[in-house]
């Protein structure tokens, strides 16, 4: 049985490091750094940022948590712009998922579709 895959996930919140995560069981989106993955998060969901990808943790397998659901069908941030942020996050000493937050919109980090469009208001 292979080993099964592991997300280090990027989430928004005043924590230093990464999280690591199981890969969700929909496995029809192929997995790659820069989607959005809608994570189990303390006592709710939270959208994170999948930052990497390996097959170990520090973790025992039985105490890691599963992703619900990628959010994204290819990548939000390029490469390059991960690897700045990784750089930033670590020079600067600020929580990496908060600085990858700071690189995507709000409507994304919220979870919200990305091709969305907003209905214009009724004028008065």
């Amino acid at each position: 049985m292979p080993a099964p895959l592991i997300l280090e996930v990027a989430v928004a919140a005043p924590l230093m490091g990464l999280f690591d995560y199981l890969a969700p069981a929909d496995d029809s989106v192929k997995l790659t750094p820069g989607l959005r993955v809608r994570v189990p998060f303390g006592r709710g969901t939270r959208v994170g940022l999948i930052v990497g990808l390996k097959e170990t943790s520090d973790l025992p397998e039985s105490r890691l948590r599963r992703a619900d659901a990628v959010l994204d069908a290819e990548p939000l941030l390029p490469g390059d712009l991960q690897r700045l942020l990784r750089w930033a996050s670590v020079y600067y000493q600020h929580p990496p998922g908060e600085v990858f937050a700071a690189a995507v919109p709000k409507a994304l980090r919220e979870g919200r579709d990305p091709d969305r469009q907003r209905k214009p208001k009724a004028p008065p």
